[in-house]
């Protein structure tokens, strides 16, 4: 009789440690699901700041974003470059580096110039540079 109440004893704990771990089991599953999602969502905000990153560049160049038959011809123009011959490839792409260096040169050029400006003449502010100034 000792013996058979101390099998059903440790046959209970046995049985509460397994739902212990099935309930563990599925914590854990539903955390991965979670960083899974998370994941996915911070891939999509990194992708749509780097979109946003993308137009203000873009913006900032003068370029008729809005004109989306231009934008999309001149991609694939460079694209079919760039598919291209090796030799013309970086042509191309040191051509495109060196402007864009100068392009980022020119607007650091322009925010110093800003800032000194505004430096001299405490009343004022430079404006939002998220604004589009005329």
């Amino acid at each position: 009789m000792v013996s058979h109440v101390r099998l059903n004893r440790l046959k209970r704990k046995q049985e509460i440690l397994r739902q212990r771990q099935r309930e563990q089991e599925e914590k854990f599953r539903q955390m991965c699901r979670n960083a899974r999602v998370e994941e996915r969502n911070l891939a999509k905000e990194i992708e749509a700041e780097q979109y946003a990153v993308l137009v203000k560049q873009l913006k900032s160049t003068g370029f008729p974003i809005h004109n989306v038959t231009l934008l999309v011809g001149m991609a694939l123009k460079a694209k079919q470059i760039l598919d291209g011959d090796e030799e013309q490839k970086t042509r191309t792409i040191n051509e495109y580096t060196r402007l864009y260096q100068d392009f980022v040169e020119k607007q650091r050029q322009q925010e110093a110039a800003r800032a000194a400006a505004s430096a001299e003449s405490p009343g004022t502010y430079p404006p939002y540079s998220g604004e589009v100034t005329e």
